[in-house]
């Protein structure tokens, strides 16, 4: 069962690398988001990493206790 999920999104901009993978213009918004999701003992289930061209991001964030 999950316990506890954390994410952080970070804006940024493409790197060269970055810029390639994605097909945008070097120094171009992107957004980097990091998943973490981890069960009662602390174990962690999931991770995901994943960079957003800026032109693609959108927040929908529901907050529950």
């Amino acid at each position: 069962a999950i316990a506890r999920a954390h994410q952080t999104v970070v804006v940024g901009a493409a790197d060269l690398d970055t810029a390639q993978h994605l097909g945008v213009p070097l120094n171009a918004p992107t957004a980097e988001a990091r998943c973490i999701v981890a069960d009662k003992d602390g174990v962690v289930i999931y991770v995901g990493e994943i960079t957003y061209p800026g032109d693609y991001v959108r927040l929908n964030i529901e907050l529950i206790p």
